[in-house]
């Protein structure tokens, strides 16, 4: 425990000041349980007597990078403008939030995390796993609890490790899993390519019959991580990201994937191919598990042969990740379904 006797004056009730061992400070909040590297007396838990008090409802909170907002506990909402009279307004854009911050990602972080944080439900959900079957373990507890019910704070216990989760016993659980649940090793994801471990859905993944359900259990995992606020071991391809989200892709998408498809489309783009003689048709071939699946991109594309004028719709056709993985996204659109039924 660390002497409170400072500028910013005592804690808040139910709070202490702690420091690790390399001397970084940290707070413990004991009447919900958490930590945080952030001093609550300057979130605005308490208002400096220094300036006017905020209307009622009203709270100071700062960003991960030191900006203050404002919280509205009334309407739910979150502003970077102060609601207090007489404060400086300063432009405001189409989303009346200064321009600085207009849709900025440190805007719509804040938001989300105050959305996460107004929704959360009282008392806690227990979660008791055992390191030796970590996945299986957590694996039949979610799928096993109502949606809903995770967004309770949660409660980690390692078997034979029982003690206190003010926040490392969960964090450690989410990195440990998103290592056991995300390892290409169980045919559920693969690495982009050779140079990029970024991580994309297995095409292959229908060899395990239990798969689709896998995949809502990895939805969820995801989203409980992004609600609590955790970190997860790995990442995805953009792609990945924006079929989520159901975003259009572009060219420009494929070099994550699949670089040297992409450097062929873009030499394609601004060579002429007429001149050159090659002989492309509107048609692809994909291997999956030593299979070759032959597609055509357009009917009859087979017998279309790529020329000067119509080279940009056969790259508008390679740049639809529908059509550069068609057989894949026979089965991966299943498994995308799955992956958001959190």
């Amino acid at each position: 425990m660390i002497d409170d006797d400072d500028a910013l004056g005592p804690l808040p009730a139910g709070w202490e000041k702690r420091k690790q061992p390399e001397g970084r400070v940290y707070y413990v909040n004991h009447k919900n349980r958490t930590t945080q590297w952030e001093d609550p007396r300057t979130q605005g838990q308490e208002t400096g007597m220094d300036e006017p008090p905020l209307p009622d409802g009203w709270e100071i909170r700062l960003t991960e990078d030191g900006v203050r907002y404002f919280v509205d506990h009334n309407t739910r909402t979150t502003t970077f403008q102060d609601p207090r009279p007489g404060a400086p307004k300063g432009p405001k854009g189409v989303y009346r939030v200064p321009r600085a911050y207009e849709r900025s990602f440190r805007w719509k972080l804040s938001q989300f995390r105050f959305l996460c944080q107004t929704n959360a439900l009282p008392n806690h959900i227990k979660i008791s796993v055992s390191r030796q079957t970590l996945f299986e373990d957590s694996y039949h507890q979610i799928m096993n609890a109502e949606a809903f019910a995770l967004r309770r704070r949660l409660y980690i216990i390692f078997k034979g490790e029982e003690g206190l989760d003010y926040g490392g016993v969960s964090r450690e659980w989410f990195f440990l899993l998103s290592h056991e649940v995300l390892n290409p090793m169980y045919c559920l994801f693969e690495y982009a390519n050779k140079s990029n471990y970024s991580l994309q859905i297995n095409p292959a993944s229908y060899v395990n019959p239990d798969h689709l359900q896998y995949f809502k259990f990895i939805g969820r995992f995801i989203a409980m991580a992004l609600y609590h606020g955790r970190f997860i071991y790995s990442g995805f391809t953009m792609p990945f990201y924006k079929r989520m989200l159901n975003k259009k892709l572009v060219m420009k998408d494929i070099e994550s994937i699949d670089p040297e498809f992409y450097k062929s489309l873009v030499w394609i783009k601004e060579n002429n191919i007429d001149e050159c003689g090659l002989e492309l048709y509107y048609s692809v071939d994909f291997e999956i598990l030593g299979q070759v699946i032959h597609h055509e991109l357009k009917e009859g594309g087979d017998k279309v042969r790529v020329g000067e004028d119509n080279k940009e719709e056969y790259i508008r056709e390679h740049s639809n990740f529908e059509n550069i993985f068609i057989f894949e996204m026979l089965t991966i659109e299943m498994r995308l379904c799955s992956l958001k039924q959190t």
